[in-house]
């Protein structure tokens, strides 16, 4: 069972400027937990998936090594997760305006499972089940599983692992729905060339 540690959602579309949260949602609040257990758990359903690392020394690889280091305290955590996120979107928005994607909430979690840290990023889209106001869950959330159109997941222990150790498993795992979509993997500086038969 995947323990949620972070949770914040940001708000992506071609046409316009990315709508930026300035805060963490609260894991306190049952409806942002459950939203976060659930994408967690559609992403963990998915049996089509891409396996890959990173390409090289990006900036989401570099920023997400500075989360993995140690820092003081739990607020200047969520310091460096929320400016990880932020700047993540900038990346999005760049890459998103060459494509015919429209876009949608790009939701990012960090959490914990089977003793690994993890950071997941996902789209969704508003759906009849799924009400966000002001970049937070209102109602009752049902995530639709067709509508988790792509979603990337790094186990930040085992990058971490792969820089200071021979380790070289795929450490990253993408959902995606066909060529449309690269341009999610392309801002995370992702390589997604390996599929589940050969993983």
């Amino acid at each position: 069972m995947a323990s949620i540690k972070r949770f914040v959602i940001h708000e992506l579309f071609k046409e316009k400027k990315p709508d930026l949260a300035d805060e963490l949602l609260n894991l306190g609040n049952e409806v942002i937990l459950k939203l976060a257990k659930d994408l967690v758990k559609t992403k963990d359903s998915r049996t089509a998936v891409l396996w890959g690392q990173f390409k090289g020394n990006g900036d989401f690889p570099s920023k997400l090594r500075e989360l993995d280091s140690e820092q003081d305290g739990e607020a200047q955590r969520d310091s460096v997760f929320l400016e990880l996120t932020t700047s993540t979107m900038a990346a999005l928005y760049e890459e998103i305006v060459h494509t015919n994607s429209k876009g949608g909430y790009i939701c990012f979690i960090e959490y914990e499972s089977f003793h690994d840290s993890r950071l997941m990023a996902a789209m969704i889209t508003n759906t009849a089940g799924i009400k966000l106001t002001n970049l937070k869950p209102t109602t009752e959330v049902h995530v639709d599983l067709s509508k988790l159109h792509q979603a990337v997941d790094i186990n930040t222990t085992g990058y971490v692992k792969s820089l200071n150790t021979d380790y070289n498993k795929n450490y990253l795992s993408f959902i995606g729905k066909g060529k449309h979509t690269d341009y999610f993997t392309d801002a995370f500086d992702c390589i997604n060339k390996i599929t589940p038969a050969k993983a």
